[in-house]
């Protein structure tokens, strides 16, 4: 996640935290035999941080970026990000694992296609725009 000196993080920016928080999500939960998600507290730290990364990534994405692609679960994304910020104590680990091994493997694709269009200038016929 690259810093940004004003506080207020553009759309772009803003993906990219999200593909980059679940890109280590799906990296530190490679090597966890199943079933053992939450049993690793460093592992279980480092993955529900990214979680909330993740969630408040989605939320501060603007609303105009967030109807261009329905095809990303933004509330749920929110929703879980809530979730492990006001009830860390009822974490379910099968829901996590779930999510890390179904969920983020058929968004990031997505947001990566996104990334990359929002990188692209503009154009309209031959003319940047």
């Amino acid at each position: 996640m690259r810093c940004c000196m004003s506080g207020k993080r553009d759309d772009a920016l803003l993906v990219d935290d999200m593909i980059e928080a679940a890109s280590r999500m799906v990296t530190y939960a490679s090597d966890v035999p199943p079933g053992c998600l939450g049993t690793d507290p460093e592992k279980a730290d480092a993955i529900l941080f990214n979680l909330a990364v993740l969630g408040e990534a989605a939320k501060s994405v603007s609303p105009e970026i967030r109807s261009r692609y329905p095809g990303i679960p933004w509330a749920q994304i929110a929703m879980t990000r809530d979730k492990v910020i006001h009830h860390y104590h009822g974490i379910d680990w099968s829901t996590v694992t779930d999510i890390i091994e179904r969920k983020l493997p058929a968004i990031l694709p997505v947001l990566r296609s996104m990334r990359d269009e929002m990188r692209l200038p503009q154009r309209r016929g031959d003319e940047e725009v």
